[in-house]
């Protein structure tokens, strides 16, 4: 039974999508969960599930979850975002939904939310990956290398407008 409005479920490495999902949830006033803490049954009570997760070679972690109880949410609206280290023009939308949006998630809206990168919160072999870009970028694009290696934050409360838009008009 539906008796309440919208919980956001995140999965974050480094913090950028934790802390758009505190940003939705504080606009929307509902909660926010992380989507290990999630049970399914749980959030069947939720008219809407916002489901935020980091990408990682063109995939958004923590579908598998959502994919594996998408038939318990039938009657919920199921909106996504992601987040990443590309500034949001530089983002392919469309083929993020080619390759993410599948086995039952065909359809759903998705957004994408500038993130940035963490070097601190990455694991050693992230670590080294971006440190190879980095070298490759450090003649043709010296701001972006350091912004590899130092790490930047591209995200703003401002940037999750659109989606909480688009919750408020699928609550009405």
């Amino acid at each position: 039974m539906i008796d309440r409005e919208e919980i956001v479920i995140y999965e974050s490495q480094t913090g950028f999508t934790a802390r758009y999902a505190l940003w939705i949830a504080e606009k929307l006033e509902c909660p926010f969960i992380k989507y290990k803490e999630a049970s399914a049954p749980a959030l069947r009570h939720y008219r809407t599930l916002i489901f935020g997760g980091w990408l990682n070679a063109g995939k958004i972690q923590g579908l598998d979850w959502l994919r594996k109880n998408i038939k318990e949410f039938d009657e919920q609206n199921i909106i996504l975002y992601c987040t990443g280290a590309t500034p949001a023009d530089k983002q392919d939308l469309e083929k993020l939904a080619q390759d993410n949006l599948t086995e039952g998630l065909e359809g759903l809206p998705l957004f994408y939310l500038p993130g940035g990168i963490n070097p601190e919160g990455l694991g050693g072999f992230s670590r080294f990956l971006i440190k190879m870009i980095a070298r490759s970028y450090k003649k043709t694009n010296p701001a972006q290398a350091q912004a590899l290696i130092e790490g930047c934050d591209m995200t703003h409360p401002d940037l999750v407008d659109s989606l909480v838009k688009l919750v408020k008009a699928k609550t009405k």
